[in-house]
């Protein structure tokens, strides 16, 4: 290969993306492209738009107009679309040796993509290599050098090398798709992408495959990219959905993989996921508690098409801050004892200070801080903070239940078991400044919580068997994969 960069003998790459309502992020992303230190006559752009609502398009056409886009009038999901931008690639009038998979909304740099190009043509044996991704709000913080599979408890598991010094090609077992270079021949030879892992576990399954047939998955931290909301995936109201194909697609890709060809992992994920919804019935997030179990029982149902969550339990359809302030007005004395629980974004504190000053005499605030490491806290210290903070507050509450306050005020990111006894009536929101209201009923929701786990036992020890045995759809294997008897 030539040392100089700009010779014509630099492989030929299509970079690809898929995009829905993400314009500004998008068109940054393809001025990235156009900067980068590799030859731009040996790269060409393939964009799938799946529906978007804003200007995508246009802005696509105006802006970038070598680009070449395929317009979809639905949401295809991830998969599909990965999928309609590799045929498009692979059925143009030029031939690419490469594929080089972006999210829409990452950050590159001039040299993402030499070190790749370096490391394919070096190691033949490679199938995918990828970049590091770092923190968009801290550039210097590596979040992960590739990612591995815990196949324990059905996870995966960010990679930082040992000696923290990313300087070099590391072997993994997953490329995350935010920037993923795959040669465009094995998709010739080992299929596409599988179009049943809607959202999550398709960049899984795909590098899974290469590892199964022999090659190598690589990340070569000498490329970088900054990933928004990779490291922490704040919920909102609409975060269900998300949740939902995330436990329908672990279920599907621990059936298909399990390295002992059993279905524990499948039994562990169903496990978790039932007592998860249990938990979040108990705190005051039944429609996240309903997607979990949603989506295993779609997983047993070899249910695997798009998923409508448009429609909410009662009581639960988020409304504005006003909205729910001027309904609070009918039930809170005019100066109601509130407690803001957590609200760690001071826009949003303010609204709701602001808001509720419109509809009450006079508030009577209490204020409970958000721990500023939260974010990076391991499980171990979340169960250490529930244990010495949650849990004491809780039982101090219950104690003096008869001088609970009026309302506690709490983010949806933070389910608390304090809610339930702090306040009659608990408000939850999200970042989006959306939320909404419901009365504290700490019997209702135990009752609720221990029917969810017997419920979760019946599935995984009486529906789980019948299931793998009636449904075909179950007994298939990956796409391009051979089928497989499990235990």
């Amino acid at each position: 290969m030539a040392e100089n960069p700009c010779s014509q003998q630099w492989p030929s790459i299509a970079a690809l993306t898929v995009t829905q309502n993400r314009c500004e992020l998008l068109l940054r992303m393809l001025s990235q492209v156009r900067q980068l230190d590799y030859p731009m006559e040996q790269i060409d752009i393939f964009v799938v738009d799946s529906a978007s609502g804003d200007n995508t398009v246009e802005a696509i056409r105006r802006d970038f107009p070598e680009v070449h886009l395929t317009v979809c009038d639905d949401n295809l999901g991830i998969a599909a679309g990965f999928n309609m931008a590799i045929k498009a690639a692979m059925n143009a009038d030029r031939e690419y040796k490469y594929i080089w998979l972006l999210d829409s909304d990452v950050e590159i740099e001039k040299q993402t993509l030499m070190p790749l190009v370096v490391t394919a043509e070096e190691n033949p044996e490679i199938a995918v290599v990828g970049s590091a991704v770092y923190e968009p709000e801290n550039r210097d913080q590596l979040v992960t050098a590739g990612l591995n599979i815990d196949w324990k408890t059905a996870n995966v598991a960010f990679h930082i090398p040992p000696d923290k010094k990313v300087d070099g090609v590391y072997d993994v077992e997953l490329i995350p798709a935010c920037s993923s270079l795959t040669r465009t021949d094995l998709y010739r030879k080992l299929g596409f992408w599988d179009e049943r892992l809607w959202l999550y576990w398709g960049d899984t399954e795909w590098c899974t495959r290469m590892l199964r047939n022999g090659y190598r998955v690589c990340c070569n931290s000498k490329s970088r990219v900054w990933h928004r909301n990779w490291a922490n995936i704040k919920p909102n109201f609409y975060f269900p959905y998300a949740l939902y194909d995330r436990v329908r697609s672990a279920l599907l890709f621990h059936l298909c993989y399990n390295p002992d060809n059993s279905i524990a992992g499948v039994r562990h994920l169903i496990k978790k996921s039932y007592l998860k919804a249990a938990f979040e019935n108990f705190t005051l997030r039944p429609n996240f508690g309903r997607a979990r179990e949603e989506g295993v029982k779609d997983f047993l149902a070899g249910n695997f098409s798009k998923k409508d969550f448009s429609s909410w339990p009662k009581g639960i359809e988020p409304r504005g801050i006003d909205q729910i302030c001027r309904k609070l007005s009918e039930r809170l004395p005019k100066n109601p004892r509130v407690i803001l629980n957590m609200i760690s974004d001071e826009h949003h504190k303010a609204e709701i200070k602001r808001t509720f000053q419109k509809y009450f005499k006079q508030i009577r605030w209490e204020e409970i801080h958000v721990r500023t490491d939260r974010d990076n806290m391991n499980v171990s210290a979340r169960m250490h903070e529930y244990l010495y903070f949650h849990l004491p507050q809780l039982l101090l509450r219950l104690l003096t239940i008869f001088n609970r306050r009026d309302l506690i005020v709490s983010s949806i990111n933070v389910p608390c078991l304090y809610n339930l006894a702090a306040a009659r009536h608990t408000m939850l929101i999200d970042p989006s400044g959306h939320g909404y209201l419901c009365k504290n009923r700490a019997i209702y929701g135990l009752i609720k919580c221990f029917t969810t786990i017997i419920k979760g036992l019946k599935v995984i020890y009486m529906d789980l068997p019948r299931a793998l045995k009636k449904c075909q759809a179950l007994r298939e294997g990956p796409m391009g994969g051979a089928n497989r008897s499990r235990s």
